[in-house]
Order: C-alpha cells, then sequence, then structure tokens
C-alpha cells in the first residue's frame, strides 16, 4: 500500500502540532506570556483577532480586537502585568482546551486549524467563547515557530461582552 507512508507521515506531523499547540495553551493557562510569546517567530510573528469571524484578511482599514506584531504583543503583556489595561484589571484566569487539530504540511510552513474553547473568569461567574484558531508554522529544530496566527472567535459580530485579552 503506497499511501501509507504518506498517512503515517501526516499523523505524525498532526501529532506533533497538536503537542506544540497544547504546550502554548498551557503557556497561557499560567501566565506565561514571556514563554508564549517566544513562540513566535520574531520578524514575521503575528497575532490577529478579527472583529468578524469570516473576515479573510487583516486590513488597515478593518477594525480588529488585536492585530499585534511581536513587539506590540510584548508590549500588551506589559500592559497586562502592570494593570495598564483596564479590560484586564485584575487579570482573569483563563482555561483552555483544544479539539479538532489539522496540520497540512506545505513546502514553506504547516497550515493549521484547530477548535479551541476559552473559559475565563469575570466577576459574574464564568464566560466561555468558542474559536477557530488558525496557524502558519515553521518547523524550527525539533519544535516550531508561530508565524502567524488568527483566532476566529464565534459570534464576535453580535458582541461579546468585556472580554478580556485574548492572550
Amino acid at each position: 500500500m503506497h499511501s501509507e507512508p504518506k498517512m503515517m507521515d501526516k499523523l505524525r506531523v498532526t501529532e506533533q502540532v497538536e503537542h506544540f499547540l497544547r504546550q502554548e495553551c498551557l503557556m497561557l493557562d499560567n501566565g506565561l506570556f514571556d514563554e508564549w510569546v517566544e513562540l513566535f517567530d520574531p520578524e514575521h510573528g503575528e497575532y490577529w483577532v478579527p472583529c468578524a469571524f469570516n473576515e479573510t484578511r487583516p486590513s488597515k482599514l478593518a477594525p480588529s480586537l488585536a492585530r499585534d506584531d511581536v513587539t506590540r504583543l510584548k508590549l500588551r503583556i506589559g500592559e497586562v502585568r502592570t494593570g495598564a489595561r483596564w479590560s484586564n484589571s485584575p487579570v482573569r484566569q483563563k482555561l483552555r482546551t483544544l479539539s479538532n487539530v489539522t496540520a497540512k504540511d506545505g513546502a514553506e510552513h504547516i497550515d493549521v486549524r484547530a477548535v479551541l474553547v476559552i473559559f475565563e473568569s469575570s466577576d459574574g461567574g464564568v464566560q466561555q467563547y468558542q474559536a477557530v484558531a488558525e496557524y502558519k508554522l515553521r518547523r524550527e529544530r525539533e519544535s516550531f515557530r508561530i508565524l502567524t496566527k488568527t483566532l476566529r472567535v464565534l459570534g464576535v459580530e453580535n458582541g461579546i461582552g468585556a472580554v478580556g485579552d485574548f492572550l
């Protein structure tokens, strides 16, 4: 059977990517933001949370909940830590669960899609957000670097309340 090695390679890539994404979730859940930002490619890394679930590409004219390069992510992390970002004061605990990970290995990067559920503590209890996380990853040594991460939040067009940063 000629397709079996290709299928096994595809499964290995998906397993490796899923492990990487689970580690990313744990970093974020535990507030290890400095370690998290190091997962991004320092020159090309971008984090984008569009204001519309189906928005296909960031635009300079279209508003976004977040559209940050690595420098801006580091600034955002500093604001969260110091309380300068009032939407996260106090910092809200979040837990993430990941499912339905798919990975397509390409010549220059790996396209990844995963379903993410974010639980966030707030004064009114626990808020829940469902999202599709899309990544472009580049292999680096025994791991990956994030070239782009897009977090498409379900229902964002209808308003999502006073959600803190999706860090």
